[in-house]
């Protein structure tokens, strides 16, 4: 649209004045060229404006969206993932796997004695938990792996894997972290 406008900026106004030019005597033209020209180009003003808002609305519409998508795949308390957007890099994890061979290792972490603890300290302190247990494994992970909340006191984390035995030195390097 915007592509549009803007070639009619450089056309009509031109086009309107060869037609005028070429049909009205010499004295008159230089004044209709002139009458038609301004109110041609404040139209076309008009029409860049009108679509200037409309390009940027849109823009903001998609920005919107794609902010929205993302809030509904990450988890309010944590700030990982939550379980839509786990399951999403799981079955795409799966599909990497049975397409070219990629290898993936999973590492549930379950917290043991999560709801006595919520119960006795109340729930804003259990979310206080998770939270900083989030915030002390997100920083033991490479870029592409990821972390997300499984469950009510599960995280399940996805990485990318050469060896198997890859999984066994992360896991140690987690629950090192967790203990400090």
């Amino acid at each position: 649209q915007t592509r549009i406008m803007v070639a009619a900026i450089g056309l009509v106004p031109w086009v309107t004045g060869l037609i005028v030019f070429n049909a009205t005597p010499r004295v008159a033209a230089a004044a209709d060229v002139a009458m038609i020209s301004i109110s041609t180009c404040t139209m076309l003003l008009l029409l860049l404006t009108t679509a200037a808002r409309q390009e940027s609305a849109s823009v903001a519409r998609r920005r919107a969206e794609r902010e929205m998508a993302t809030q509904s795949r990450l988890d309010s308390t944590t700030g990982a993932l939550n379980r839509l957007g786990m399951t999403e890099l799981v079955e795409g994890a799966w599909v990497d796997f049975k397409g070219g061979g990629d290898s993936y290792g999973v590492i549930l972490i379950d917290l043991e004695f999560f709801r006595r603890l919520d119960e006795d300290y109340g729930r804003n302190e259990g979310e206080h938990v998770l939270s900083r247990l989030a915030a002390t494994l997100q920083p033991q992970l490479r870029a592409f792996d990821a972390i997300g909340r499984w469950g009510r006191d599960e995280f399940l984390i996805l990485l990318h894997i050469k060896d198997v035995s890859n999984l066994f030195v992360v896991a140690t390097r987690l629950k090192a972290a967790i203990a400090n």
